[in-house]
């Protein structure tokens, strides 16, 4: 599906009445408050996704985050992270600030990480080097914290991609994802 057409599936999502910091304009500057929101959440499953926002299979990855999960899992206790970076020569945080829309959930928040320390952290974590972590879909159980003093998230749950170039983890597959997320949401969490 091109660009376009998810762009204005998501346009039209916002304007039946989906809101987020992507409807309102709230993309967070700040990607250390991702670690504070990350831990404030400890007790629920968490979506972090670090995307390009000019890439177009990253725009497509995040319409299935959208499509296949959030809006047919409707639980509170599931929240998410999308966290843009200048991945790409053309990204600029104008551009995140308008691909905010291809995930308007309520319960998911964007930051804009210029530096591109989280998927820089996300290397080792993941196991991917010389690679950087975007283009990636990580998913927490509940009572998993983030530790790390600085910008490196904890090794995920449940780890997905879409790159071509990374051997570990499993391919995106939005059905599969659902499938892995609906029962940590009935789990207990670890102490």
């Amino acid at each position: 599906m091109p660009f376009r057409s998810v762009l204005i599936g998501c346009l039209l999502a916002v304007l039946a009445g989906c809101t987020s910091n992507a409807a309102t304009g709230g993309l967070v500057r700040d990607p250390m408050q991702l670690r504070a929101q990350f831990n404030a959440d400890v007790n629920k499953v968490r979506v972090l996704t670090v995307l390009s926002p000019s890439c177009s299979s990253c725009a497509e990855g995040a319409r299935i985050v959208q499509t296949e999960v959030f809006a047919k899992v409707a639980d509170p206790n599931l929240v998410g992270y999308v966290v843009w970076g200048p991945f790409l020569s053309q990204d600029s945080e104008q551009m995140a600030e308008r691909a905010m829309v291809l995930v308007p959930d309520a319960r998911v928040r964007h930051y804009w990480d210029e530096r591109k320390r989280i998927a820089v952290g996300l290397t080792n974590v993941l196991g991917i080097a010389p690679l950087l972590g975007w283009d990636v879909f990580l998913v927490y159980a509940p009572g998993v914290k983030w530790n790390q003093a600085d910008l490196t998230p904890p090794p995920p749950t449940i780890f997905m991609h879409q790159s071509r170039s990374i051997a570990k983890g499993q391919h995106l597959d939005g059905a599969a994802l659902r499938q892995k997320i609906e029962p940590m949401l009935k789990a207990k969490p670890k102490p």
